[in-house]
């Protein structure tokens, strides 16, 4: 009984290992031909868009706001049906309905809402574009242009792979993308699926980090 149990969790995560592997490779994709853009990037280039007027913190707060209510309302649906892609590798969905996620906000805290749902949604670039005009921003931005060749060249940064560099970044960059209100109280995440997550986020990017870098980049433990 042992063995089976065993056996059934070793193809669970093997399975969400798959998921992960698809989703980082269309990722990838995206990133050069541009055809659906993530919820998450959105924020990020609203915040970067509002520096100059509110906290980077709050700008992509302000900006999954914004793409909630376009969701509830029912901007992102075409012919009866969600467009909007849902891609998490914690579970095999693909799509998200309006309806949808209004359960997952009437039942989760808004922090969860917008980190484990809103942040792994996508929308084609055309209706994209139709957000983006309804509020008035900047029609078609640079960074979410289909890549040329010439852009397609390797960076010549890196996220960096160990240190102080590291923790600064898992502070500055990863623990903000996904948690835009800041990270949760031990009351309702706990260190270990703290690390968990961090670690699970930053194997996208093919970074390790132990336990103790995540967690003095939290502020859970001192320098």
């Amino acid at each position: 009984m042992v063995e089976h149990g065993g056996g059934d969790r070793d193809r669970a995560q093997h399975a969400r290992q798959r998921r992960a592997d698809r989703i980082k490779r269309f990722t990838e994709c995206q990133r050069h031909i541009r055809g659906w853009i993530n919820f998450a990037e959105i924020a990020d280039w609203y915040a970067d868009v509002r520096r100059n007027t509110t906290s980077r913190v709050d700008g992509r707060i302000e900006a999954l706001e914004l793409l909630k209510a376009a969701f509830l309302a029912g901007d992102f649906v075409e012919g009866g049906r969600s467009r909007v892609l849902y891609l998490h590798q914690a579970t095999p969905k693909a799509k998200l309905r309006p309806d949808e996620l209004q359960t997952a906000i009437d039942l989760r805290d808004d922090q969860i809402v917008l980190s484990e749902y809103l942040s792994h949604c996508w929308v084609p670039r055309d209706m994209f574009g139709r957000w983006l005009k309804k509020h008035c921003l900047e029609e078609s931005p640079a960074r979410f242009q289909p890549l040329t060749e010439e852009s397609r060249k390797p960076r010549e940064t890196s996220p960096p792979k160990r240190g102080a560099p590291l923790r600064n970044y898992i502070a500055e960059k990863v623990l903000p993308r996904m948690f835009p209100s800041g990270v949760p109280p031990r009351a309702k995440l706990s260190d270990k699926n703290l690390v968990h997550l961090v670690q699970e986020e930053l194997a996208k990017e093919d970074i390790r980090a132990s336990g103790d870098t995540i967690l003095r980049a939290a502020k859970r433990r001192k320098k």
